[in-house]
């Protein structure tokens, strides 16, 4: 086996894991129980790490020319995260890799209705990225 392919399989290998342990995942931690404070931290840990993990498999996947299941995985990502832009991004373009033109443009217009109505803004456009440096 090259190098190459080495590579490839413990790819696949690491990509299944991450899938199997976020499938475990279930929503927030103690989500609408009366705990009390001491939580919100371990919460939020928790709602991160699961978001950052459905973007570095959703990557995977795309890398791999995966796109239908990299598409599976940020609806995933958007329903713990609605406001991540670069997931809906994304999402779209795996859509449309995928062969799914009609359905990514229908997620463009949620977008675009969801950032207008909520913020009064519109969509980034490709290639114009807002610096995060301030």
């Amino acid at each position: 086996m090259t190098a190459a392919n080495a590579t490839a399989v413990a790819g696949l290998q690491a990509a299944l894991r991450v899938r199997a342990a976020l499938d475990l995942c279930r929503g927030d931690f103690l989500a609408g129980e009366n705990a009390g404070d001491w939580h919100l931290e371990v919460r939020d840990r928790m709602h991160r790490v699961r978001v950052d993990g459905r973007g570095a498999l959703g990557a995977h996947l795309i890398a791999t020319e995966s796109h239908a299941a990299a598409a599976d995985v940020y609806r995933r990502l958007m329903q713990a995260d609605e406001w991540n832009e670069e997931a809906h991004r994304l999402l779209m373009t795996s859509l449309g890799r995928s062969g799914q033109r009609a359905e990514a443009l229908r997620r463009y217009d949620r977008l675009a209705s969801l950032l207008e109505r909520q913020l009064g803004a519109k969509p980034e456009r490709p290639g114009r990225r807002r610096s995060t440096t301030g």
